[in-house]
């Protein structure tokens, strides 16, 4: 049996120029195909999320105009989300830790009581759909004390300062077990913080809540924040949105039509200036400088109108942006 061999980039080139339709060809295309790479960018970049729809490119100068645009969001987003995660970080520690024992344990014991809340609703209701809701959020809770171990285990050898704790036969602070999570950890740890502590971790950052709006939907714009930094961080491609690992909720997609007030543009966190608006809702309740919060708007604005006037084909940018994204642009400025 024939074993099927690897292309050269030469062949690539071939391949792409006869089989895609896509016209490539000289010294610079070739140098610009291996930096950028066949299967992480060329392929990546042909197709749009969701469904991924084939995009009407032909000429390989238009997949570097999208991996230029994906190069930008990610030089856009990166230092502000690094941001906006310890800002968040330490609103939750500063929360957790007033008046009460700040090591990890204790906090977990004494704050993140959440599944006890549910359980109460359902001793009064005695509903059903109350006792799996209950359940269901104590089950969160005892996968987030073993991930908690298991973390602890893990960075022992790795960090110092928890090896310090532990050598020193000391509990580990929490701001100190902090330095060694992710965003999507403090989703799950917020997500597990009692119903009265949600709302003063809501009310301390800044997220309102005024017109009855659930506290858990911070913890689920987190998720949000932590799959763009997520495929940021990895380089993974981001114009489409195609990192989402979850579903959007309504309620929050409601939730920032109503704060940025855009009567007839929807939130749908399907397109990327979705994202460049919750950014920089967070940048703005956790008080970054107007010159911090306008520069995001203003340089993804310009960016995509420039994109608009002057680069890309109009059925290309049109199935990047969706309708009324340039609208909402500028409703954001």
């Amino acid at each position: 049996m024939n074993k099927k061999m690897g292309k050269t980039t030469d062949g690539l080139m071939r391949h792409i120029r006869d089989k895609h339709g896509v016209k490539i060809s000289g010294s610079r295309h070739k140098a610009d195909l291996i930096n950028m790479g066949y299967y992480h960018s060329y392929k990546a970049y042909r197709f749009t999320s969701p469904g991924y729809n084939e995009l009407m490119i032909d000429d390989f100068d238009e997949i570097k105009r999208i991996y230029a645009l994906d190069n930008f969001l990610k030089s856009l987003f990166y230092p502000q989300l690094m941001k906006v995660e310890t800002a968040l970080n330490n609103h939750f520690i500063a929360c957790v830790v007033s008046h009460n024992d700040p090591s990890i344990y204790s906090i977990i014991d004494s704050r993140l009581t959440y599944a006890d809340d549910l359980k109460r609703v359902y001793e009064n209701s005695r509903r059903q759909s109350d006792r799996k809701t209950w359940e269901k959020q104590n089950k969160r809770f005892l996968k987030l004390k073993s991930s908690v171990d298991r973390k602890i285990a893990a960075e022992y050898n790795y960090n110092d300062i928890i090896h310090h704790y532990i050598h020193e036969n000391e509990p580990i602070p929490i701001w100190a077990y902090f330095e060694v999570t992710t965003l999507g950890d403090l989703g799950t740890f917020i997500e597990n913080l009692s119903v009265s502590d949600k709302r003063r971790l809501c009310e301390n950052i800044g997220f309102d809540l005024h017109g009855g709006y659930d506290p858990l939907l911070l913890v689920k714009s987190i998720y949000l924040l932590k799959d763009l930094r997520n495929a940021v961080a990895h380089n993974k491609p981001v114009f489409d949105c195609r990192f989402l690992t979850g579903g959007i909720p309504r309620s929050l997609c409601t939730y920032f039509s109503d704060k940025f007030s855009v009567d007839g543009y929807n939130f749908t966190f399907e397109s990327i200036t979705d994202y460049v608006a919750l950014v920089y809702h967070f940048m703005s309740i956790l008080q970054f400088t107007k010159t911090e919060c306008n520069s995001l708007i203003r340089d993804y604005r310009k960016y995509v109108f420039s994109l608009r006037d002057s680069e890309f084909k109009e059925s290309i940018f049109n199935e990047i942006f969706r309708d009324n994204d340039i609208e909402k642009i500028d409703l954001l400025h």
